[in-house]
C-alpha cells in the first residue's frame, strides 16, 4: 500500500518536470539509483522511460 502511494507520487513529480534524480532526493531517496531500481520493480519501467511516454 505505502509502494502505491510512493509511485503515485514519483509520478507527479516526474510528470512535473523533475528529472528522476530531482524526483528521488524528493521523495526522500538517498541514492537516486535505489530510486529508479525501485521505480522499476514497481511499474516495469524506468523513470526515464516514464517521462518519454507521457510526452
Amino acid at each position: 500500500m505505502i509502494y502505491k502511494q510512493i509511485i503515485l507520487e514519483a509520478k507527479r513529480l516526474l510528470n512535473s518536470g523533475l528529472t528522476a534524480k530531482e524526483s528521488a532526493y524528493e521523495l526522500k531517496f538517498e541514492d537516486p539509483a535505489h530510486f529508479s531500481k525501485f521505480f522499476k520493480n514497481q511499474t516495469g519501467i524506468t523513470p526515464s522511460e516514464f517521462q518519454k511516454i507521457q510526452d
